[in-house]
């Protein structure tokens, strides 16, 4: 061999080298990434399926489902670790079925599953578990133990033997759940919470609507009357001139026929100068009465007066059942009455109740520059659009008081939630849905409006019924909740936050109407827009913004009163607020350039010229 082979066989063996190195290298590393890969599509199968808003006990069992395409066992258990007394307590169970990878809960509470011969302890000891996946023995039983961190374990069992690649899946889920589990506890704890406050809510709210609600209050004393006195069925009404008006009654499909001119003159000739008159079959008087009353099997009526025009009826099966409780039907009366009278103040009180929370719901807005002024916005919307719509004048104002409470259930969950800034964990926003419930046991039991309550129940329904809380649809959605939803819809747009600037309001009408049908109501989208073009094509304000700045943005006067702006226009002069400098408009969360004031009046100058 001559000195040029040598020369060149060196760099051909190194080369030979370099590739038998690099080769294995490259195996490992593509097995390597292949496994990373199947381990992020298992990551994000596992992310797909759990949804906090399913709960802990049904997030486990889809779990517990998938560890059964880990390995095969009769039995597969999931336990939760309690830090207050260091043991871990059974949460979940499910048992195989004959096909490999199929498990089915335990439904009957966590009893035994008497075909299998591993019955899961309710409780372990936090001393019983290893740090990471192992076969361990109890007693005789081998099990596979699935360590979750300090938060939670599996136990499968009985399971003979596992290799260490199927140990390595179920440590690499223990890390996922690592991860996830916490989220779902934490919205379990949530939902535990507000449970309790809903419990509490609803009997509170009962009571409180009997205190407030004439019609309930009246309700619930006849109810408990006819017990008392053995009546099948009660009425009440009042005089009024030549009738009686019926306020309430139990025990009948219908009371339409209590209020015949003919009915009123029996009652004041009778009643004259009396507490109460008891009527019976076969007596005169008896056939002067409705024949509806007879119709509903009435063979005697006590009819007892309550104050001044007040008239209760009571309705016996038997023909001496009314003469038995003279006495008691002129106690009944008279507590009646009483409570009547006492909740002329209380409904005077729920007024005040109104206010309170209209401060608050103010005074919370006030407290970020991004909220000033937005459920004055909200209520004041809202009416436009009823307005447009042309609802009677008492449903617009319940539909703007709603409107301006929409949000007042936030402030009983959290403020920490109302004030957070950014994208709202998933827990944090199963969280916020319960607002709408919230709100609605807080109207509902201070002021005893059902109507306002239901509108605030519903405002984040969708037309396409995927809102919550009920997954109404269409016109189940009440209409004052579908105002609501296109007002609060157009505000999100409109107003921006620190981390993202408002939409120009061209844009913003756009996504709002583009809305229309599926999230929103079409008849409600449309009379805000036509409304916005009525304003628009006023000519009195072709150079001008659409309004002054602070009474299109609800600016309070705390703030307005400190700007040149709102100095130099209440002075007569004619000014938009974009152009007169040092203006206070960043106070209140807005910036000249993007602000709808200006972006409206641009979108309206830009048309104007093209004409």
């Amino acid at each position: 061999m001559n000195v040029m082979d040598s020369d060149w066989l060196y760099p051909i063996a190194a080369a030979a080298l370099t590739l038998m190195l690099l080769v294995p290298l490259l195996v490992v590393q593509r097995l390597l990434l292949r496994r990373s890969r199947a381990r992020e599509r298992a990551a994000n199968l596992l992310l797909e399926h759990i949804k906090v808003s399913k709960g802990v006990d049904k997030n486990i069992d889809f779990l517990l489902e998938r560890l059964g395409t880990f390995v095969d066992a009769p039995v597969y258990a999931f336990y939760l670790y309690d830090q207050k007394n260091r043991q871990y307590l059974l949460k979940g169970v499910r048992h195989s079925e004959t096909d490999f990878g199929k498990v089915r809960p335990s439904y009957s509470g966590l009893t035994a599953y008497t075909k299998e011969s591993y019955i899961p302890p309710m409780l372990l000891s936090d001393s019983k578990l290893p740090s990471k996946t192992e076969l361990i023995k109890e007693g005789e039983v081998p099990l596979l133990v699935v360590p979750i961190g300090d938060i939670g374990a599996v136990r499968i069992g009985p399971v003979r033997k596992a290799s260490r690649r199927t140990k390595n899946r179920f440590d690499e889920f223990a890390l996922q759940m690592k991860i996830l589990l916490p989220e779902l506890l934490l919205t379990e704890s949530f939902k535990n919470q507000v449970d309790v406050v809903v419990a509490s809510g609803k009997a509170l709210q009962n009571i409180s609507n009997a205190v407030v609600d004439t019609r309930l209050s009246l309700e619930l004393i006849l109810n408990a009357s006819l017990y008392a006195v053995g009546a099948f069925a009660a009425v009440y009404g009042t005089m009024e001139r030549d009738r009686m008006r019926i306020a309430s009654f139990v025990g009948l499909n219908d009371s339409g026929w209590a209020g015949g001119e003919a009915f009123a003159a029996l009652l004041r000739s009778k009643l004259d100068g009396k507490p109460s008159l008891i009527l019976k079959q076969g007596d005169t008087d008896y056939y002067e009465l409705p024949p509806e009353i007879a119709a509903e099997g009435a063979e005697s009526v006590a009819i007892v007066r309550s104050g001044q025009s007040g008239v209760i009826l009571f309705l016996f099966r038997k023909a001496e059942g009314a003469g038995k409780n003279a006495n008691q039907f002129v106690t009944i009366s008279s507590d009646l009455q009483g409570l009547l009278d006492a909740q002329t103040p209380i409904r005077h009180l729920s007024k005040v109740y109104i206010n309170i929370m209209k401060k608050l719901a103010r005074t919370m807005d006030n407290l970020n520059p991004y909220t000033v002024g937005y459920s004055e916005q909200m209520s004041k919307y809202a009416i436009v659009i009823g307005q447009e719509l042309g609802l009677p004048d008492d449903e617009i104002r319940d539909i703007a008081l709603a409107a301006y409470l929409s949000n007042i259930g936030v402030l009983g969950l959290s403020s920490e939630l109302y004030q957070k800034e950014g994208k709202y964990t998933e827990a944090e926003y199963e969280m916020m849905k319960l607002h709408s419930e919230v709100g609605a046991s807080i109207i509902s039991v201070t002021t005893g409006n059902k109507r306002v309550a239901s509108y605030i129940m519903h405002h984040h329904e969708r037309i396409d019924g995927a809102g919550y809380p009920a997954g109404l649809r269409g016109p189940e959605i009440p209409v004052g909740s579908r105002i609501i939803a296109v007002v609060q819809t157009f505000l999100a747009k409109i107003n921006g936050r620190p981390q993202r600037d408002p939409m120009p309001f061209d844009k913003a009408l756009q996504t709002l109407m583009s809305a229309s049908g599926t999230q929103l109501d079409k008849r409600m989208v449309d009379a805000l827009v036509g409304w916005f073009q009525k304003k628009r094509t006023d000519s009195r304000r072709f150079d001008r913004s659409m309004g002054n700045c602070w009474e299109i943005c609800c600016t309070p006067s705390s703030i307005c009163e400190h700007c040149p702006v709102y100095a130099q226009i209440s002075s007569g002069a004619q000014v938009n607020c974009w152009d007169v400098e040092n203006n206070r408009c960043q106070a209140h969360g807005k910036s000249c350039s993007t602000c709808f004031v200006q972006t409206e009046f641009a979108s309206r100058a830009a048309v104007k010229q093209r004409a």
